[in-house]
């Protein structure tokens, strides 16, 4: 094959390169990022060494889940071996899509090593952003969080104006059930955008954000949506609300389950959860429909007891309620409720792939938004917040700049040398690229950071990466053209796969031929 169109990739491979280098800029003056340079007091060695442990952990899970990527893509080839022939083009297609997604995620890394001692600081990952990634789902969750805690500290008289409160819905859904098809992910949302067009709903409700999960029970797929409801403050707004949504919500779900009739202990059950619930209501409920809405104000948690947590059997944790008086524990507790919303589909109770679902659900989630917001957290109404951009995921031009800002904030606005706090010149360090795979983390020290396989470092010339920000755009740029040259190449040759995972699928490769 030809590849003389192919540049040469302008890496050195010593640390002994040649020529002087301008000391590096401060954060703030870097390239064209807008961000002004704001007159810092010096940190102390204390601050210092919390930076540098914070980056350490941030590389340590990281690495974590790249590793727990690389199991999912070996789960994906053992399957496509023993199963790829019974399996349909377009199943193997979304297969190897999402095995070489897993691959190519964080297979080029930037790291800073200083020349003195050799120590290493970790800047940042080209990732795949695929939906059922380890790594990107805990970066959409990290970044959410991070949006989420900058729009609360700008606006902290929203904390107080509105009551913040968790929501679960669900369906009964059976294989055998018509109401609904067999991924109802779509089906789902489509439904619970009918729900909040309905006027108790705009009275009540002034924002959120919600996500779908989907896990597999005995009765098939089990696919809902939590949600983060800021309600207007009112007398018993939280059991209005509940009981509103639970009457809107059994009314458009009716017909998704087989159930015939509600019995004694289940019409029980149902108003244990909301005193404003009568026996007229429970008997005006459709059996077939929806018949629980979770709906709780916000708690942080613990796996251990601790002093003025309780003890929740049915996610077996221990809760404590948290309320506006509480500062930043109540900030914390809107924190822990978004992580609801990127928990990893598809997966068993070990941690492995459940791959018969992964294949169900790959082509359905194709192009399909998991995440979404509403109401005055949606920037494009015209009711919406006049900060409600703060909060948006969906990465743009300038939206990725401020990714690149938060990046160089996090490993420190003065370059210092991890070990000796000593700041260092733009002489005293390289940057170079590897993949996560290679890297190792050890908790048991400090959580510093080395290099498994040290030939495979592949350092940046100065000419390229003079700065945190240049080596961070080249590193992207390249990743993404390395990605997609591996991918084009797989598909021209017949053949999908990352490295020595590589298999081949006649029928697919038939149905590739005839397209092409």
């Amino acid at each position: 094959m030809c590849t003389s169109n192919i540049q040469v990739e302008p890496y050195v491979h010593t640390l002994g390169t040649v020529g002087s280098y301008p000391k590096e800029p401060e954060v703030g003056i870097i390239g064209h990022l807008n961000i002004g340079v704001s007159k810092r007091r010096k940190q102390s060695s204390k601050a210092e060494y919390d930076r540098v442990k914070g980056n350490r952990r941030r590389c340590f899970k990281i690495v974590r889940a790249k590793k727990e990527a690389d199991r999912y893509r070996d789960d994906i080839h053992e399957y496509l071996e023993y199963h790829g022939d019974s399996l349909t083009p377009d199943q193997v297609k979304h297969l190897l899509d999402y095995r070489h997604c897993l691959s190519s995620c964080c297979n080029k890394s930037l790291f800073r090593e200083h020349k003195s001692n050799g120590s290493k600081e970790y800047i940042t990952s080209f990732m795949c952003g695929h939906k059922l990634c380890p790594v990107c789902n805990a970066q959409r969750s990290k970044n959410s969080r991070r949006k989420f805690r900058a729009f609360y500290e700008k606006n902290p008289e929203m904390m107080k104006r509105y009551d913040h409160m968790h929501l679960t819905l669900t369906v009964p859904h059976h294989h055998e059930s018509s109401r609904y098809p067999r991924f109802y992910a779509s089906q789902l949302m489509k439904d619970f955008n009918l729900m909040r067009k309905r006027s108790f709903w705009k009275k009540q409700v002034y924002a959120g954000e919600f996500s779908v999960e989907v896990t597999r029970n005995d009765s098939g797929l089990h696919i809902h949506i939590h949600a983060l409801l800021l309600v207007k403050k009112g007398t018993q707004n939280r059991n209005i609300l509940q009981r509103d949504i639970l009457l809107a919500w059994n009314r458009i779900t009716a017909g998704a389950g087989t159930r015939q009739i509600l019995n004694e202990e289940e019409q029980l059950a149902i108003r244990k959860g909301n005193a404003l619930l009568t026996e007229k209501d429970v008997a005006q409920l459709d059996p077939s429909g929806a018949t629980f809405i979770g709906l709780e104000t916000l708690y942080i948690s613990s796996k251990t007891p601790k002093k003025g947590y309780q003890y929740c059997e049915h996610s077996g944790i221990w809760k404590k309620r948290v309320h506006p008086s509480d500062g930043e524990f109540f900030l914390n507790g809107i924190l822990e409720c978004l992580k609801y919303h990127f928990e990893p589909l598809a997966l068993k109770r070990d941690g492995s792939l459940d791959m018969d679902l992964v294949v169900e659900i790959l082509p359905a989630i194709k192009g399909q938004p998991l995440y979404r917001k509403f109401g005055a957290f949606h920037s494009g109404t015209k009711n919406a917040h006049p900060d409600a951009k703060m909060l948006n995921i969906k990465s743009k031009p300038e939206e990725d700049e401020e990714e690149i800002k938060q990046t160089l904030e996090e490993i420190g606005q003065e370059i210092q040398n991890p070990e000796t706090g000593v700041p260092a010149e733009r002489t005293d360090y390289e940057y170079f690229t590897i993949s996560m795979s290679r890297v190792f983390v050890n908790p048991d020290d400090n959580f510093r950071i080395s290099i498994t396989t040290p030939r495979r470092k592949k350092y940046l010339h100065r000419s390229i990466a003079p700065t945190a920000l240049a080596a961070i755009k080249y590193m992207q740029k390249n990743a993404a053209l390395s990605a997609f040259r591996t991918k084009k190449m797989d598909q021209m040759t017949g053949k999908w796969g990352v490295g020595p995972y590589r298999f081949y699928h006649s029928k697919y490769n038939q149905s590739c031929l005839k397209h092409n």
